[in-house]
């Protein structure tokens, strides 16, 4: 199959507008593939903040993000996207024949086409399917950051946001002896969702008050008289930087918080004062782009990889309240990531021009 010459592409404005480019797209070359993207996922949090224009300015200058296209200091308009899936359509130079035709994941911007080295492509199981293999980037984060928070047996465990991420984090530590799993979020739909997935408790952030007094109850105003009450191990992926605030408060003398949410440019204050003077709380970051340094003497991307490869495949999606939309539906799509308290938990791009697979 020749290649295509033209496809369209996203473009964000940065003023809660978004556009679909049509170009020129240059026949594969040396050692690359031609990939006709049949469905590709939005990254609710992060593009919500691309859409708004809150992206943080020195993004433009870092070369690492490949899913920006414009590297100026104005950095919109621009491309953003890391999660596309197809089928490799036409073969440069150099390439092997069995790449023809083959499931791939990229880490690439929305797009009906596009040209990628073969060395940067993921290939997928062919039984694997693509609405699975497009959610890599939230399984691979979910599982960074189980394991970065190291959850022990018996251990009580608290999720702030129930995003894809949240969601997919609490299925992951229901597999967990755990003595309580505890998910949090204003979003009724979503807390059902998490219950679906393991979760043994479910609440309002707005009703928490509550269940941090009862998970607080043998915790003593000073923690050397009692230090065991209180989470163990809290989460915070609801990406409003005052929920560590929530988070502080829930938190057991000498427990683990870890932060997984990107704020972009929010900001919040934080309590550092009062209780956490004397808690020995830990906050920490996670972020999936790196290995945690206790783990990378023994784990590599690529056995993260597998890992992740092998819990997609047995990802219960039905659970989860996935939306279809039409690729050329954009600009309506995206006024979708605006709407408060929204039970949708992840939006997929669909492409007219790819058969179904």
């Amino acid at each position: 199959m020749p290649p295509v010459s033209s496809r369209d592409i996203l473009v964000f404005g940065g003023d809660e507008s978004v556009s679909i480019r049509s170009e020129k797209l240059e026949a594969p070359g040396h050692n690359e593939v031609q990939v006709t993207t049949h469905v590709s996922a939005i990254s609710a949090g992060t593009e919500r903040l691309v859409y708004e224009g809150s992206l943080p300015a020195e993004l433009a200058s870092d070369a690492t993000i490949d899913a920006l296209e414009n590297k100026s200091s104005d950095l919109y308009p621009t491309t953003y996207g890391y999660a596309s899936a197809g089928r490799v359509t036409a073969l440069g130079n150099g390439v092997s024949d069995a790449w023809l035709g083959r499931k791939v994941f990229a880490f690439h911007p929305h797009a009906t086409h596009f040209n990628a080295a073969v060395s940067s492509l993921i290939p997928l199981p062919d039984d694997l399917p693509l609405e699975n293999a497009v959610l890599y980037p939230n399984m691979e984060t979910a599982i960074g950051l189980v394991m970065d928070g190291r959850p022990v047996l018996g251990e009580r465990v608290s999720v702030f946001g129930l995003g894809l991420v949240g969601l997919l984090v609490t299925w992951l530590l229901s597999d967990f002896p755990l003595q309580t799993l505890l998910a949090i979020d204003p979003v009724a739909q979503r807390r059902s969702l998490a219950a679906d997935l393991g979760a043994s408790t479910t609440a309002d952030p707005q009703n928490t008050q509550k269940l941090f007094r009862e998970m607080k109850r043998s915790q003593h105003a000073d923690p050397t008289v009692n230090p065991e009450g209180g989470a163990d191990l809290v989460y915070e992926l609801s990406g409003r930087p005052e929920t560590i605030d929530d988070g502080i408060s829930i938190c057991g003398y000498a427990g683990r918080i870890l932060v997984g949410s990107w704020y972009g440019t929010k900001t919040a204050p934080v309590d550092l004062g009062r209780r956490y003077h004397r808690s020995h709380i830990t906050i920490r970051a996670s972020q999936v782009s790196t290995i945690g340094p206790e783990h990378r003497p023994r784990w590599s991307k690529s056995r993260r990889g597998d890992v992740v490869m092998r819990r997609l495949a047995n990802l219960p999606t039905e659970i989860l309240n996935t939306v279809d939309r039409p690729f050329h539906d954009a600009a309506e799509t995206y006024q979708m990531l605006s709407e408060p308290d929204s039970s949708v938990v992840q939006i997929l791009h669909k492409y007219a021009d790819a058969k179904q697979v």
